[in-house]
């Protein structure tokens, strides 16, 4: 992990526009906080598409947010881990996860959607197993 600390703005290195980071960006909250059980110490997690984490990732840099990156290069369950960032706000743990094409966003959002269908799942390792039986299930299905 990288630690990102927020740095001055530089018009010829930023040409990210953020001026618009109130407009909607499409995303994905998904994760325990989402279909359970969470704790007080679960992070939220959400999704974005990769066409969007570089605006958020400057946005937070302008408006003095630290954040780390996380790529994460094994595998969990046989599929590959994600990549993205996280940062704190208040007692809060946001964490960003890169979604690299319209499909993936999808999947996550299947995945998601089938979670929350679903009893909650106590054990952390059989969430995820389920988690991802769903995200293949996205991926290879029609439709999607």
């Amino acid at each position: 992990m990288t630690k990102r600390e927020p740095t001055e703005f530089n018009e010829e290195r930023d040409t990210v526009d953020t001026a618009n980071m109130e407009s909607d960006i499409p995303s994905v909250v998904t994760g325990s906080r989402v279909y359970g059980p969470y704790s007080r110490k679960s992070d939220i997690d959400i999704v974005v598409n990769v066409r969007d984490a570089s605006v958020i990732a400057l946005y937070l840099d302008r408006h003095g947010i630290a954040s780390e990156r996380t790529q994460r290069q094994k595998t969990m369950m046989g599929v590959a881990t994600y990549s993205g960032f996280y940062f704190r706000i208040g007692g809060l743990l946001f964490n960003i996860i890169i979604a690299n094409s319209d499909e993936e966003m999808a999947a996550w959002e299947y995945a998601t959607e089938s979670m929350m269908l679903i009893n909650e799942v106590e054990d952390r390792g059989s969430r995820i197993k389920k988690f991802r039986e769903f995200y293949k299930e996205a991926l290879s299905g029609p439709g999607i």
